[in-house]
Protein backbone atom coordinates (compact mmCIF):
# COMPACT_ATOMS: atom_id res chain seq x y z
CA UNK A 1 0.00 0.00 0.00
CA UNK A 2 1.64 3.29 -0.75
CA UNK A 3 2.08 5.54 2.22
CA UNK A 4 -0.45 8.34 0.65
CA UNK A 5 -3.25 5.86 0.70
CA UNK A 6 -2.61 4.23 4.12
CA UNK A 7 -2.28 8.11 5.24
CA UNK A 8 -5.76 8.75 3.70
CA UNK A 9 -7.01 5.30 4.74
CA UNK A 10 -6.11 6.18 8.38
CA UNK A 11 -7.68 9.46 8.20
CA UNK A 12 -10.86 8.22 6.85
CA UNK A 13 -10.62 5.22 9.88
CA UNK A 14 -10.09 7.20 12.92
CA UNK A 15 -12.15 10.27 11.96
CA UNK A 16 -12.38 13.67 13.67
CA UNK A 17 -12.00 12.13 17.34
CA UNK A 18 -9.94 9.30 16.12
CA UNK A 19 -6.02 8.47 16.94
CA UNK A 20 -3.45 6.69 15.14
CA UNK A 21 0.27 5.60 15.31
CA UNK A 22 2.91 5.83 12.95
CA UNK A 23 6.31 4.67 13.46
CA UNK A 24 8.34 4.91 9.93
CA UNK A 25 11.30 5.30 8.95
CA UNK A 26 13.51 8.64 9.50
CA UNK A 27 15.05 8.71 5.55
CA UNK A 28 11.47 8.44 4.57
CA UNK A 29 10.05 11.31 6.70
CA UNK A 30 9.76 14.21 4.50
CA UNK A 31 7.65 12.10 2.28
CA UNK A 32 5.75 11.27 5.87
CA UNK A 33 4.97 14.61 6.51
CA UNK A 34 3.62 15.61 3.28
CA UNK A 35 1.38 12.51 3.16
CA UNK A 36 0.17 13.99 6.80
CA UNK A 37 0.50 17.77 5.41
CA UNK A 38 -1.79 17.10 2.64
CA UNK A 39 -4.87 14.89 5.08
CA UNK A 40 -4.66 17.78 7.34
CA UNK A 41 -3.24 15.73 10.74
CA UNK A 42 -0.67 17.51 12.16
CA UNK A 43 1.72 15.18 13.96
CA UNK A 44 3.48 15.07 17.24
CA UNK A 45 6.99 14.89 16.79
CA UNK A 46 8.78 13.11 18.77
CA UNK A 47 12.63 12.13 19.33
CA UNK A 48 14.55 9.03 21.24
CA UNK A 49 18.06 9.51 21.93
CA UNK A 50 20.57 6.97 24.14
CA UNK A 51 23.91 6.86 25.63
CA UNK A 52 25.97 5.81 22.36
CA UNK A 53 27.40 2.40 23.76
CA UNK A 54 24.04 1.75 24.82
CA UNK A 55 22.70 2.13 21.41
CA UNK A 56 26.02 0.54 20.00
CA UNK A 57 25.21 -3.07 22.17
CA UNK A 58 21.93 -2.91 20.97
CA UNK A 59 22.96 -2.35 17.07
CA UNK A 60 25.29 -5.18 17.63
CA UNK A 61 22.73 -7.75 19.45
CA UNK A 62 19.99 -6.79 16.87
CA UNK A 63 22.27 -7.74 13.88
CA UNK A 64 24.39 -9.96 15.01
CA UNK A 65 27.58 -7.76 14.33
CA UNK A 66 30.70 -7.00 16.44
CA UNK A 67 30.74 -4.54 18.53
CA UNK A 68 33.09 -2.20 16.39
CA UNK A 69 31.42 -2.97 13.75
CA UNK A 70 28.01 -1.63 15.77
CA UNK A 71 29.53 1.37 16.62
CA UNK A 72 30.69 2.32 12.98
CA UNK A 73 26.80 1.37 12.05
CA UNK A 74 25.60 3.47 14.49
CA UNK A 75 27.70 6.52 13.72
CA UNK A 76 26.93 6.38 10.35
CA UNK A 77 23.36 5.99 11.25
CA UNK A 78 23.70 9.48 13.08
CA UNK A 79 25.15 11.05 10.45
CA UNK A 80 22.61 10.22 7.68
CA UNK A 81 19.96 11.21 9.96
CA UNK A 82 21.70 14.41 10.44
CA UNK A 83 22.21 14.46 6.62
CA UNK A 84 18.46 14.15 6.12
CA UNK A 85 17.09 16.74 8.80
CA UNK A 86 19.62 19.36 7.23
CA UNK A 87 19.09 19.05 3.56
CA UNK A 88 15.47 18.69 3.85
CA UNK A 89 14.22 20.78 6.70
CA UNK A 90 17.20 23.14 7.21
CA UNK A 91 17.67 22.46 10.98
CA UNK A 92 20.13 20.90 13.41
CA UNK A 93 18.91 17.65 14.06
CA UNK A 94 19.83 18.15 17.77
CA UNK A 95 17.32 21.25 18.54
CA UNK A 96 15.34 19.87 20.97
CA UNK A 97 12.84 22.93 19.99
CA UNK A 98 11.82 20.89 16.96
CA UNK A 99 10.06 18.54 18.73
CA UNK A 100 7.47 18.02 21.19
CA UNK A 101 9.44 15.63 23.51
CA UNK A 102 12.62 14.40 23.83
CA UNK A 103 13.42 11.17 25.96
CA UNK A 104 16.39 9.46 26.58
CA UNK A 105 15.52 5.51 26.11
CA UNK A 106 18.49 4.73 28.61
CA UNK A 107 16.77 6.40 31.60
CA UNK A 108 13.39 5.43 30.45
CA UNK A 109 11.36 2.50 29.97
CA UNK A 110 9.75 1.96 26.48
CA UNK A 111 6.50 1.82 28.11
CA UNK A 112 6.53 4.55 30.05
CA UNK A 113 7.94 6.15 27.14
CA UNK A 114 4.31 5.48 24.81
CA UNK A 115 2.55 6.30 27.94
CA UNK A 116 3.51 9.87 27.84
CA UNK A 117 3.92 10.03 24.37
CA UNK A 118 0.71 8.77 23.78
CA UNK A 119 -0.53 11.26 26.51
CA UNK A 120 1.14 13.73 25.47
CA UNK A 121 -0.58 13.36 21.85
CA UNK A 122 -4.16 13.15 23.69
CA UNK A 123 -3.45 16.62 25.57
CA UNK A 124 -1.75 18.55 22.04
CA UNK A 125 -5.31 17.20 20.54
CA UNK A 126 -7.67 18.28 23.00
CA UNK A 127 -5.90 21.94 22.70
CA UNK A 128 -6.21 21.82 19.04
CA UNK A 129 -9.88 20.99 19.14
CA UNK A 130 -10.67 23.97 21.92
CA UNK A 131 -9.27 26.38 19.59
CA UNK A 132 -11.42 24.87 17.25
CA UNK A 133 -14.62 25.04 19.13
CA UNK A 134 -13.95 28.95 20.64
CA UNK A 135 -12.80 30.11 16.97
Amino acid sequence: LPLPSLVTAARRMVGFRGRVVLVYPSPRLPELLACLSAEGLRPVRLRLVAPKAQRAARLSRALGISREKAEAERDELDASRRRLVESYFHKDIADPLLYHAVWNTGLCSLETIAAQALDLAERRWNALRERVVHA
